[in-house]
């Protein structure tokens, strides 16, 4: 991934998880996973939408369905994703999976919720981190709004039509492994458009200006784990995905 450079978007509120843990949420039954197949290339169901599968087809452990309303990723050193269309190169791993359903054209109003939670393992070491990601169908490279891992540190970067990359928060602290976070997502890919986060229903994105590569782009949802080739073992849980 490229060097991140900073915007002057406005970033509000603070998060102070280590000191003031959040109680669990009530049972959300938003986002129930209705089809299921670990097999790389399936089709599963989310929320009414369907999604493919992507991860190292060799692998049993990459995808795996613990209850009717989560996904949990896994990813070792050296997994790559391949199918008939695409080869990751060495230096990428993943599993992920990609919504085909409804996908989004330039100037939509866009929101998108969905619980995560990291499991505690050995620190992220990879210079790079994706674990969602609104990507585009027409222009290639990176994506223009992604959740992101530096370190143990998360961040929300977002792309304009300059392909120019920018941090719209980073966050201050170490994130809570084990910890479930509710994330909510607004954001319209326009000229003059928007980027709105929420973490644990703390405001902390605010942007306005042009995000994402001009009016004849769609839009579409990937999540799980993408990364730059490291060492460690990392997992993740996705949950309760929905979108408005």
């Amino acid at each position: 991934m490229p060097t991140i450079n900073v915007t002057n978007a406005t970033v509000t509120g603070t998060i102070t998880y280590d000191d003031a843990p959040v109680p669990p949420d009530p049972v959300n039954t938003a986002g129930k996973i209705t089809k299921f197949n670990a097999q790389n290339g399936s089709m599963i169901q989310i929320d009414g939408v369907n999604a493919e599968v992507e991860h190292d087809p060799s692998k049993s452990y990459s995808i795996a369905n613990p209850d009717p309303y989560t996904l949990h990723f896994e990813v070792h050193s050296g997994d790559r994703w391949t199918s008939p269309n695409h080869t990751d190169p060495t230096t990428s791993e993943r599993s992920e999976i990609e919504i085909w359903d409804g996908r989004r054209p330039a100037g939509t109003d866009i929101i998108e919720e969905h619980g995560f939670l990291m499991e505690p393992g050995g620190p992220n070491t990879a210079d790079w981190m994706i674990l969602g990601q609104w990507h585009q169908t027409n222009s290639g490279g990176n994506p223009p709004f992604a959740f992101a891992m530096y370190g143990e540190r998360f961040h929300v970067l977002i792309r304009d039509s300059t392909n120019k990359e920018n941090r719209i928060f980073a966050d201050t602290k170490n994130i809570q492994r084990g910890h479930k976070y509710k994330l909510r997502t607004e954001v319209k890919f326009d000229h003059n458009g928007y980027c709105r986060v929420w973490r644990d229903d703390i405001q902390i994105v605010d942007f306005k200006g042009e995000i994402g590569f001009g009016t004849g782009e769609q839009y579409y949802w990937k999540n799980g784990i993408y990364r730059n080739e490291a060492p460690e073992v990392m997992a993740v849980k996705y949950s309760n995905l929905h979108f408005g």
